[in-house]
């Protein structure tokens, strides 16, 4: 890979570190702000921050992406291309798979037409 090549990654970790930050602390805004909600203390920012959140989730993902494959086409032009020596490597895009797959879920969920209402159990006694 060439130098230059080299710094566009370095950028593109460095922007990721960024955006992973980003999004945990926009996570637990999200959490809160919605807590907050549901006792009928919501803002209209709440929702802005959700759709800002899903932004920076599908940014993320698109930079795990090209970082993935250029990791593995350094790897097969390298000749080391070991993947049952990687196993953190691919634990990582797996978790990271299943959380998006995960948050796709949560906003097919909860993401309604205007007018619908979202209704919640009362969580008590085991369902």
């Amino acid at each position: 890979m060439s130098r230059r090549g080299g710094e566009f990654l370095a950028i593109l970790r460095a922007a990721n570190a960024v955006v992973s930050a980003l999004m945990m602390a926009l996570f637990l805004a999200h959490g809160v702000g919605n807590a907050f909600q549901m006792m009928g203390v919501g803002t209209p920012l709440s929702e802005m921050l959700s759709w800002t959140l899903v932004a920076l989730c599908c940014v993320h993902a698109l930079i795990g992406v090209v970082l993935t494959v250029e990791t593995l086409r350094a790897q097969r032009e390298a000749g080391v291309a070991y993947p049952w020596r990687n196993k953190r490597f691919w634990t990582v895009r797996a978790s990271g798979l299943a959380i998006a797959v995960l948050v796709l879920a949560h906003v097919v969920i909860f993401v309604k037409p205007a007018g619908d209402v979202v209704r919640l159990n009362l969580f008590a006694a085991p369902q």
